[in-house]
This record gives C-alpha cells, sequence and structure tokens, in this order.
C-alpha cells in the first residue's frame, strides 16, 4: 500500500472519530435537562430563587419559580415561568423567559460574561415578606414591580435595578392604601435609596445598603391620629416627630 493511501486512510478515520465526538457532544447539549436552568438561577440568586416542578429541556421548558429563605426553611410561590433557548455567534447562549405570553427577561452570555436584559416582572408584595423578617408582623400586601435594562455578571454583579411598591396596605393600619414608594438598587456598590410617590399617606425616604437601610418614616397630617399607633409598633422615635424604621 503506497504512503499516499496510508495517509488518506488515517485522515479519513481521524475524520470519522471527530464527527463523532463533535455528534456526540452535540447530542449531550441538545438533551440538556430542564434542571440546569434551575441550577443556573440559583447560582446567580445566592439561593434565593429556585425552579420547580421543571418540564421540558434546557431549550424549551418551564417551571414554577419560587422564593426561598433557607434560614428559615421558608419558601413561596412567585409564577408558573418558560424559557427559550439559543446558540449564536455574539451571544454564545441566549435564554428568553416568560410569563404567560409576556416575555419577563433575556439572560445572554457573550465574551465579555453574562448579562440580564429587558427585566420586568410584577408579582404580589406578600411573595417576599419572608426575606423582610421586620416586616412580616405588619401583615402588608401590595404590587411588587421590578425593572432593569442591563445587569452584568462578571466578577461582581453590576447594574441598577429599579423597584416600584404600589399601593402598599397592611391589616394592622386603619388607613390603607399606605402608599407608593420608588426604590433604586445599584449591585455594584450595594446602594439603596428609598423615596415616596406623591398622594402617600406614610411617607418613607432614606438611604442605605442591602445590608444596613434605615428609614426615616412620617405621616400626612390629616391622618396622624389614625396611624399614631400602627407606626410606633415598627417605628423609633425621632426628635423632629418623625420615626426610624429599621428594615435590615
Amino acid at each position: 500500500m503506497s504512503t499516499i493511501r496510508k495517509l488518506r486512510l488515517t485522515n479519513n478515520k481521524f475524520i470519522f472519530v471527530l464527527l463523532c465526538i463533535i455528534i456526540f457532544f452535540s447530542s449531550l447539549v441538545y438533551q440538556l435537562p430542564s434542571w440546569a436552568i434551575g441550577s443556573f438561577i440559583d447560582k446567580y440568586s445566592d439561593g434565593k430563587l429556585k425552579l420547580f416542578n421543571a418540564n421540558g429541556s434546557f431549550w424549551l421548558g418551564d417551571a414554577l419559580l419560587v422564593a426561598n429563605d433557607g434560614r428559615k426553611n421558608e419558601s413561596s410561590a412567585i409564577a408558573l415561568i418558560h424559557w427559550h433557548s439559543k446558540l449564536g455567534l455574539k451571544k454564545y447562549l441566549d435564554i428568553d423567559f416568560y410569563v404567560g405570553d409576556k416575555k419577563v427577561a433575556d439572560i445572554y452570555v457573550n465574551k465579555q460574561g453574562i448579562f440580564l436584559t429587558n427585566l420586568s416582572v410584577s408579582f404580589s408584595l406578600k411573595e417576599i415578606t419572608l426575606f423582610l423578617s421586620s416586616i412580616q408582623d405588619l401583615n402588608v400586601s401590595g404590587v411588587l414591580n421590578i425593572t432593569s435594562d442591563h445587569i452584568l455578571f462578571n466578577k461582581h454583579a453590576e447594574g441598577k435595578v429599579n423597584i416600584m411598591i404600589n399601593h402598599l396596605s397592611s391589616a394592622i393600619s386603619k388607613i390603607n392604601p399606605l402608599g407608593n414608594y420608588a426604590i433604586n438598587y445599584d449591585l455594584l456598590s450595594s446602594a439603596i435609596n428609598v423615596n415616596t410617590l406623591p398622594d402617600s399617606v406614610l411617607n418613607l425616604t432614606g438611604s442605605g445598603t442591602a445590608t444596613n437601610l434605615s428609614l426615616e418614616a412620617s405621616i400626612s397630617p390629616e391622618h396622624r391620629n389614625d396611624m399614631r399607633q400602627f407606626i410606633s409598633i415598627f417605628g423609633e422615635p425621632l426628635p423632629n416627630g418623625n420615626y426610624k424604621l429599621k428594615v435590615f
């Protein structure tokens, strides 16, 4: 057998083995289970968000998104989400998340890192009070809207998150709703700023961090008598007549 023919046979065997390897790993990637999405969410939420009852695959599936407080072994269902994942050149991996027909977030991976964009979710405030032990006794309710245009997950998370609390109410308050509030959170510095929107009964303002946040609370003049007992339950009186509320 000539040397050239031997080389051709060797090359053909190499190409065949290479194709088999490519097909094998492509099959593994294609058949990635849905729990891979859950592992991704669990890791980048520090265990605060988990997926339950996952169906489908990594590429197309659905699951129940649950808020989780591991310290107290408590959890609360947030929403039934579904996702669609795809591969690309500029975005190596791109995952779209939906609640119903509404797209609520896009996670993609490129050479710069992992990005979360176009975040827009809404759910009941009751679903996250398990993370805020300081206000659990107030039995609060309301609508929580969370939005963010662009978050980068690299060595540190970078980006800004805007939170709106609408129609905040408490079962132990004589006057409801208490008000509407805007919260701005900078992920890189952990800085939090809280402001009260117009026509609110309970005014809350302040700034701090994700581990140390206190707010100054005051009541609109026409409701002070009705609200005095309510605010004294969780607030520390200040010399100016307002109250200090320790969130965390």
